[in-house]
């Protein structure tokens, strides 16, 4: 009797061995009711695991949290790239502020750089301007791609290549040349004209060859903005291939004399010297016919020792007139008593 009982004992043990076999091998883990997998501490259970997560489980859909961990990695693993549909010749007016563009994509964590190549100077690092000339300032949105170098009041000396440079190794770069069109207004008329007292002031001033016509145009006399409240002073601009201004003076008088000059946004500044006569003055007794007022204060104390000490060292052009025209006054004063 107790020969049987360890048999069966014995064929018990077995079959329970072979059972646990046979499950570990055939049969799919198993969530029980408190959410723990039957096998999923063998080998086989960690096998198919693995393989869930990387989306070969006999063609079913990969494991969400598995994808989403790839796509992460995935996306730092892509090297950032230049748009190559940007402009890489950029032309411009001298004075006139300019962007130079650039875009970057899939930058993630790295930084944009603009350096002027003629030199090898950094110009700006990321969204700070690295140089002391702060004409040069990057431009960049959040969010964005565009990389811009601005480039404020460009001057001839400005023109050249430019690289926008991302800090990748091995260095990736993308040039960009400006080109600084420096050209002259010009009046017509010039370089003297003379009117009778009375009689209407029309001077006109000319930009040609400029990439785009000039943002504003001011008028100058005798160094200072023209003031066009007071008096029946217009200017008037037509801006086109050729920008021209139209400044028209009714009823000059000879306090209207003096020198004049046409100022572009983009373009040289152009002057002309203008004589209002009295009714019948001679324009040919004239004797400072291209001169300046401040040169005629200059030229006329250095021929007249007697009154030099009379004229301040300092009067100059970039001076009032309020401040010069009585040292003048008391110039030709003693000069017509001698």
């Amino acid at each position: 009797m107790f020969s049987k009982f360890a048999s069966f004992c014995s064929d018990l043990s077995e079959f329970r061995h072979s059972f646990t076999q046979l499950s570990s091998a055939s049969f799919e883990p198993q969530n029980d009711d408190d959410g723990g997998s039957a096998s999923e501490g063998s080998d086989a259970g960690r096998r198919r695991l693995a393989a869930s997560l990387d989306g070969d489980n006999n063609g079913q859909q990969p494991n969400s949290e598995a994808t989403s961990y790839h796509l992460f990695h995935d996306k730092h693993r892509i090297e950032p790239y230049f748009d190559n549909t940007t402009a890489r010749n950029i032309t411009t007016s001298s004075g006139k502020t300019v962007y130079l563009p650039c875009r970057v994509h899939h930058l993630s964590d790295r930084t944009v750089s603009w350096i002027r190549r003629k030199n090898l100077h950094v110009l700006t690092v990321g969204k700070f301007t690295y140089t002391s000339d702060q004409r040069f300032q990057a431009v960049h949105l959040d969010n964005s791609d565009d990389w811009l170098l601005q480039v404020g009041y460009p001057q001839y000396e400005d023109g050249g290549e430019y690289e926008c440079q991302i800090s990748t190794t091995p260095k990736k770069s993308l040039f960009v040349t400006l080109n600084v069109v420096v050209t002259k207004a010009k009046i017509i008329g010039g370089p003297s004209l003379y009117i009778n007292s009375g009689s209407t002031l029309n001077l006109t001033c000319v930009v040609n060859d400029t990439p785009g016509p000039p943002d504003f145009i001011f008028w100058y006399h005798n160094g200072e903005v023209i003031n066009y409240i007071p008096r029946g002073i217009k200017v008037q601009t037509e801006k086109s291939a050729q920008t021209t201004s139209k400044l028209i003076i009714s009823k000059a008088h000879p306090n209207d004399s003096g020198n004049y000059s046409c100022v572009p946004s983009n373009a040289e500044p152009a002057h002309i010297a203008v004589h209002v006569l009295n009714n019948g003055g001679n324009p040919a007794a004239m004797q400072h016919g291209k001169r300046s007022a401040a040169e005629l204060i200059t030229n006329d104390s250095a021929a007249s020792p007697r009154v030099r000490p009379l004229l301040p060292l300092n009067c100059r052009r970039h001076q009032l007139l309020s401040t010069c025209l009585p040292f003048v006054f008391l110039f030709y004063t003693f000069h017509n008593l001698r």
